[in-house]
């Protein structure tokens, strides 16, 4: 509560260290983690093979962690990443955004007019929801699936199913 951060589980690389400061967002991913600062500046730690914790300078809104790279949501709407980009999980698409979320080897934003686009591997995003043109809320990249939030309320899942973590029928509230 009082914007402090705290980590805790596998140490190694500077994974938990004790972070100062006060914060307004944190975001942990395969071994780093970001926090947003309560000015807007960004603050990583961890490890830091592909430059994941090379933070921007700038200030940000938002921030989302994925396996090996970083995003962050400018306040102007623009996206901008950071880390690993073998597979163009970094490539930000220009435009606004009102928000970020990264996942294992991709990235996906929502845009203001509530359509989301991805970048990346296993990067595709949905135009239609059950044959119905579809605007979005909210959206969450995972490891290997994206999930997103409907206008009317419906959850939706794409990418990997292996586990059924994306199904192809939408949820309702």
């Amino acid at each position: 509560s009082g914007g402090g951060v705290s980590c805790w589980g596998a140490s190694g690389n500077g994974r938990t260290a004790a972070q100062t400061g006060t914060f307004s967002a944190v975001g942990g991913g395969g071994n780093h983690s970001c926090a947003l600062r309560s000015t807007g500046a960004v603050h990583c730690w961890g490890a830091n093979a592909s430059g994941q914790t090379d933070a921007q300078t700038g200030t940000f809104s938002a921030i989302s962690v994925g396996s090996a790279h970083s995003c962050g949501l400018r306040s102007t709407g623009a996206i901008h990443c950071w880390g690993n980009n073998v597979n163009g999980e970094t490539a930000a698409q220009t435009g606004t955004f009102t928000a970020v979320s990264a996942g294992g080897s991709h990235t996906c934003g929502l845009r203001s007019t509530g359509a989301i686009e991805c970048w990346g591997q296993s990067s595709a995003h949905p135009t239609t929801v059950q044959g119905q043109a579809s605007t979005f809320t909210a959206v969450s990249a995972g490891h290997a699936h994206t999930c997103a939030l409907t206008s009317v309320g419906n959850a939706v899942c794409w990418g990997d199913n292996t586990y059924g973590q994306a199904p192809t029928t939408p949820r309702s509230p």
